[in-house]
């Protein structure tokens, strides 16, 4: 279908909340969207709306409530499998400007961040905190954190570390119906409520799901995780 004849009455609604520069229907523009990484599927989408803050992509979803067309959420497209392409049309809803790092707890060892934040640059922030989030999917100096746990990237360090589903807390997520529900959440633990031996216990299960992990006495070494995977595999085969 034509971008110039593909619903105008809603393009213009879509300009109205994220602004004209926000929006792309030329068909050279919206060429960067028909693919991720992988680039062997193609499917162009129709329309590309980039929403500016959490409200603009709040009042998107709830505006495409009831519409006759998909639409698909992106982040950076570093995935190979076809996860952000729009394989049947429709909206694409690039969230690469939610790039916010809401909050830090070093104590109680969680972050809360929007869905654009870059890899990298969440581990440069909490490098100052002696923090690091383990999860790494080879494309850290891209991909975002959003992308990353609708994919559940794992990487070579999922060997040691486990993958994206073992860090994540809570979500707070926009459903295609416009309704905000929140899933889960940070465990601000007050363990001096409970006894030393039911508080170690909650302690190694906090530590274990708690992202990020501190770095203090960490040393990576992949070549013997994966060693020491392989001999485990091995024996259980």
């Amino acid at each position: 279908m034509s971008s110039h004849s593909w619903h105008p009455e809603f393009v213009r609604a879509l300009k109205k909340i994220c602004g004209e520069r926000s929006v792309l229907t030329d068909p050279t523009a919206l060429l960067a969207y028909e693919n991720d990484a992988l680039s062997f599927h193609r499917s162009r989408p129709d329309c590309v709306v980039i929403p500016n803050n959490y409200e603009q992509l709040k009042q998107v979803v709830q505006l495409c409530k009831g519409q006759d067309f998909p639409f698909t959420l992106r982040g950076a497209g570093t995935s190979l499998s076809g996860g952000p392409v729009a394989v049947a049309g429709g909206l694409v809803i690039h969230v690469s400007k939610l790039r916010n790092i809401l909050e830090v707890n070093v104590e109680d060892q969680y972050c809360v961040v929007e869905p654009g934040v870059v890899l990298n640059r969440l581990n440069q922030h909490l490098s100052q905190f002696g923090l690091f989030y383990p999860p790494d999917p080879s494309s850290s100096g891209t991909c975002t954190i959003g992308g990353n746990v609708a994919e559940n990237s794992g990487g070579l360090r999922c060997f040691r570390y486990g993958v994206t589903a073992n860090y994540v807390l809570g979500l707070e997520m926009i459903l295609p119906t416009g309704e905000v529900v929140q899933f889960g959440g940070p465990a601000r633990l007050r363990l001096a409520q409970f006894d030393d031996r039911f508080r170690r216990h909650l302690g190694r299960d906090r530590q274990s799901v708690a992202a990020p992990q501190t770095l203090a006495g960490e040393n990576l070494d992949l070549s013997r995780d994966l060693r020491q995977y392989a001999r485990c595999h091995a024996h259980h085969c």
